[in-house]
Parts: C-alpha cells; structure tokens; sequence
C-alpha cells in the first residue's frame, strides 16, 4: 500500500491504485521515484509537491518535487528523502578523519532548522577520508561515500513520523566470504538473472591524477605555479591511465579520479522475494557470466521496482551505474 504524508508529515491516507510507478533505491546517494495515476480528486490531494510517499516493506519514503496534470492524468517524481539534507550546504569548510562519525558530525551541524530529522547511532566502521568537505551536504555525503564505500539513507519512521539519517555498509555476501555470511551469487547458469545486461568499460577511466603545485617565489615573493608538479594515484605501464587537473587542490584531483572509475556492470531482472531476505542494497555479491567469461565480485549499488499492470518487476545494479552521455558531456567539457 501507497501511504500518503504532507510535508508536515500530518497523515493524508492511502493511493489504492496507480496506472504506473517506478521505485528506485541508490546505495550512496538519494534514491528516485515516478507515478501515473488518473487526475480523480484523492489523487490530485495526494500528489501534490511536498507531499511524503511510504510503501509498505521499505526502509525509506520519497518526497514529491515534480507534478504534471495533462490528459486526465497525474505524473509525479522526486527523491528519497535524502534530499532534504541537499537543502543545506557545509557552511564551515571540514577535514575529517573518521568517515562515519564525519559524515554524522557535518549532517548534525548543517541542519539549520530542517524538521523531524534525528540521526543514528554510529555503528563504528573506521573507514577514512583524507580531503576538506565543503559545499552541498547531499554532494559531500555521496562524495565521501564514493571514496570510502560506505552508504548513506534517509529512513522513514512512520509511527514515530521521523527521518532518521544512517551511514551504513552493506554485508559480504560474495562467494566464501571470510566473513561466513550466505553467499549470494547471481548468473545466468543459475537461473537467477533475467534479461542480463553487461557492461565493461574503460572509455573514461583514469587512476593517475596530476596537478599544480603552487609555492611562494622567496626571491621575488610572489606566487609560482609548477604544473602537473605532483600526482595522486599509481600504476604502472599499460595499466597507467593518467589525466591532468588544471588546479592546485589535490582533493580536486582526487575527486576526478572518483569519477573516473572502470565502470563493470551486471544489470538485470531477479526475483524480488529475495531481495532484503538473502541480499540487500549495498551487499557485496558475486556476478558470474559464463557466456561472456566474466567473474566480479561488486556491490548492489541500485534497485528499481517497477510497477505497471499489477506485475512488479525488480532490477538490481551490480557495480558502478554506467556515465550517462550528461555525465560524459561535464567531464570533457
């Protein structure tokens, strides 16, 4: 069931039904939604800007932030309520050494006033993070998550009508996983990969980064500039992708190298009575293809339920999302 909350989170009801809906969860950033459903007066009062969507099952809730009326129908989109936290910037530049207890500490100290926000016990985890946070808050999360694998969520406490902000990690499920947990192993020749989808590309990727390195001239007292004068990143001979950053910030350049990534993905259709039972959103698991020779060992990054004609169909991203041509497009020009 489709629960419905304005933005006060005060209660509306339920949508019984919809023409269409996609719901879409991301490990380190916030997750996306969009609905159809015809123009009758409930759904005109529930689908309104704002307005908080919960289904039942789900760790989490969207906020609506687009709605358009057209032909006796209403579409709606927007984000998980992760967004909310995309509101505020970092107002006092951060270094941090603890990834977790960092990203709890600059969401505890830009919230200015943003309601029904609690944060969640920290769990512990001693990942690091090494470069100045600074900037949008939902960006710097998913920057600093990028770099340390670790996830963020928002989640939604219906009875108790909180957003509560969790920095997690998911279990290693992959294939005798020193931890002892239940391995989950996706391939064809398991029968539990449907309309598989696999990409392996290197087009943009990059692992050397170079950039300037700026020094006082003690002679003539002004500023040098040496370029390329320092690097971030190793690897050798055919395995060495490098790029130069026109700057003098070494955290710049870290980041283009974040963006950067050898992107290997499996995308494909599975069963959802198994998703949040053997596996979850930003568990380690293990992709087999024979066909194409390939073995990775990656995380679920994304999981989109689509919901169309009474028929859900869920579909999970094994690795990194492929660029899109907008991303490829920022990063050459």
């Amino acid at each position: 069931m489709l629960h419905v909350f304005d933005r006060e989170l005060e209660y509306l009801g339920i949508m019984p039904t919809w023409l269409s809906m996609t719901w879409q969860e991301l490990y380190q950033e916030p997750g996306k939604f969009s609905v159809t459903a015809v123009d009758t007066p409930e759904n005109i009062r529930f689908l309104r800007h704002g307005n908080i969507l919960w289904l039942n099952g789900k760790n989490t809730a969207m906020r609506i932030e687009y709605v358009k009326y057209a032909e006796k129908t209403i579409a709606a989109n927007g984000f998980t309520t992760l967004s909310l936290l995309g509101q505020r910037v970092v107002i006092q530049p951060r270094n941090i050494t603890n990834a977790e207890q960092g990203m709890y500490s600059i969401a505890a100290q830009n919230l200015r006033g943003l309601p029904d926000i609690e944060l969640a016990a920290p769990a512990g985890y001693t990942e690091e993070f090494h470069t100045e946070v600074s900037g949008n808050l939902t960006d710097e999360l998913t920057r600093i998550c990028a770099e340390t694998q670790l996830g963020v969520r928002m989640e939604f406490d219906h009875h108790r009508r909180k957003h509560i902000f969790r920095v997690y990690k998911g279990a290693d499920r992959t294939w005798g996983n020193p931890d002892g947990n239940n391995s989950a192993v996706f391939s064809e020749e398991f029968m539990n990969l449907n309309h598989l989808e696999v990409v392996d590309d290197t087009s943009l990727f990059a692992n050397v980064a170079y950039y300037d390195v700026t020094f006082l001239n003690s002679i003539t007292g002004e500023k040098d500039v040496i370029k390329a004068g320092a690097s971030v990143g190793a690897a050798e001979g055919l395995d060495r992708y490098e790029i130069y950053v026109d700057s003098d910030d070494r955290t710049k350049a870290q980041d283009e190298l974040n963006k950067r990534l050898h992107i290997v993905t499996f995308k494909a259709d599975v069963n959802p009575a198994e998703f949040r039972v053997r596996y979850d959103l930003g568990d380690r698991v293990t992709c087999k293809s024979a066909r194409y020779g390939m073995t990775v060992e990656t995380r679920i990054m994304a999981a989109t339920e689509t919901s169309e004609n009474n028929k859900t169909v869920l579909t999970l991203s094994l690795g990194h999302p492929e660029y899109d041509i907008i991303k490829e497009m920022k990063l050459h020009g």
